[in-house]
């Protein structure tokens, strides 16, 4: 089951480090239950790639700007990721644990565009 999808895309421009090395351009997509992990599905530098959190955690700081800008909970997600390693959770509770963040992000964005459609133009 995966959770997610295009409509919740978060664009993340990369920019050249202190060394003038092009950093990656990360876009997170979503997450989904895997067997025995969590696999984050993203795009990098406009390409599609599927891989397990820790890998996608070893990016760098990149991706983890992808995920807050796309306005998932980063923290739960790495939480999940670990208890769903240890065993401690069943594949069924970790499907409806990742809708729940799914959801959050959702309700997020909602809130974030509403904030912005209450602001009162000054050229009104």
């Amino acid at each position: 089951m995966q959770i997610s999808g295009l409509q919740s895309l978060k664009f993340w421009g990369g920019t050249a480090d202190r060394n003038n090395r092009k950093k990656d351009t990360i876009i997170f997509v979503g997450a989904e239950c895997g067997i025995d992990q969590v696999m984050v599905h993203f795009w990098r530098n406009k390409w599609p790639e599927t891989c397990f959190w820790e890998d996608y955690e070893a990016i760098g700081a990149e991706a983890t700007a992808a995920v807050v800008k796309a306005q998932w909970p980063c923290q739960k997600l790495q939480k999940l990721a670990h208890i769903f390693q240890e065993k401690g959770m069943s594949r069924e509770n970790a499907i409806n644990y990742m809708a729940e963040l799914a959801s959050e992000s959702e309700e997020r964005k909602k809130c974030a565009f509403l904030r912005l459609n209450e602001v009162e133009s000054k050229f009104d």
